[in-house]
């Protein structure tokens, strides 16, 4: 444990997770303060004692009806954590001051999952350092086009909430890696540039299950680094329920362009009416799992059984009568569900 030059203490990292606390507890020099899953609905007025050295601050599965304004003087802050609290816009006309993100230029990462957001926060798009934005599982009916400023994200989780349309900011995201649209009333991704492939070539995990697609993108086939792909419907999924509109992505076919896609290691293309798959599957060189299961598909391409690096296959729920020849063979298959 560090200690200061007088000899006392310096606590780097404080954990109170779960420990059901309504106040918080007097303890300085602390850098990282967790006080995950307790009965929070406000921060007490001591804790600007400790703001300013604070890089890490997770407040997740409280109470907390707004953002606590004392966050804004968190002048280190670089990760923070409000998902799983009962947050909803901040009323304009009060006497009272609202937060604002504008004086945390060092946050990094800020994850408002799991509240009751139907708009983003105002000045979240001022953060020059912002990387990993979590919002889903909110109230979203669209996306701000302040937010084309944040041209830094790595990391955007969208997923649940009821977007309709796409911005085009969206399309630059060049240096992003992880992008979760699952949930959403998108019917289609023709907002998408044609040139989305090429700009934003350092995506790897694109998650597009449960949304009202008819068909996808030839822009989505660019994606040449991609590594995971969703297009599934899960039937898990409350969502439709829960904003009463039928929530399915039909896809028959693929794009024939989908073969561009070499670097995909993982495919779901789960109860999406698929009804045949590309003869130039083949060229999926780098597929490991594939689950096209509870679709309408009848024949297997021979180019399937090319498929070197495949492990797992989930063939299960179709019309499918026969595997192609040599297909159990495959090197590397460990499971296969027909």
């Amino acid at each position: 444990m560090p200690f200061t030059e007088d000899g006392s203490t310096t606590i780097l990292s404080l954990d109170f997770c779960s420990r059901k606390l309504t106040t918080f507890p007097s303890i300085l020099n602390i850098t990282e303060l967790n006080l995950r899953n307790n009965q929070l609905v406000n921060l007490p007025e001591d804790i600007l004692l400790i703001v300013s050295k604070l890089t890490l601050v997770d407040l997740s599965y409280n109470k907390f009806t707004e953002i606590p304004i004392l966050l804004q003087e968190c002048s280190s802050l670089q990760s923070l954590n409000l998902s799983h609290n009962m947050l909803t816009d901040p009323i304009t006309e009060t006497k009272f001051p609202a937060f604002t993100f504008s004086s945390l230029s060092t946050l990094t990462m800020v994850d408002l999952s799991h509240n009751r957001f139907s708009q983003f926060p105002p000045n979240l798009s001022q953060l020059p350092k912002l990387s990993h934005m979590l919002f889903s599982h909110n109230q979203l009916s669209s996306l701000p086009l302040s937010l084309a400023s944040c041209t830094f994200i790595r990391q955007l989780c969208l997923s649940h909430n009821q977007l309709v349309t796409l911005p085009s900011w969206l399309s630059n995201l060049s240096l992003c890696s992880s992008l979760n649209l699952s949930n959403n009333p998108l019917e289609d991704l023709s907002d998408l540039h044609p040139q989305y492939g090429q700009t934003c070539r350092r995506m790897k995990y694109l998650d597009v299950s449960n949304l009202s697609m008819k068909k996808m993108p030839d822009s989505m086939c660019g994606l040449l680094d991609l590594r995971h792909l969703d297009l599934s419907n899960h039937q898990s999924s409350k969502f439709s329920q829960a904003i009463h509109l039928p929530i399915f992505n039909s896809l028959p076919t693929f794009p024939t362009t989908f073969s561009q896609l070499v670097g995909l290691v993982k495919l779901q293309a789960v109860g999406v009416k698929l009804s045949e798959l590309p003869d130039s599957l083949n060229l999926l060189r780098s597929l490991k799992i594939l689950d096209i299961s509870h679709n309408n598909i009848c024949w297997l391409p021979p180019s399937i059984s090319l498929l070197s690096k495949l492990k797992f296959c989930n063939l299960s729920h179709n019309n499918i009568c026969m595997l192609p020849l040599d297909f159990e063979q495959l090197p590397h298959l460990e499971h296969i569900l027909a």
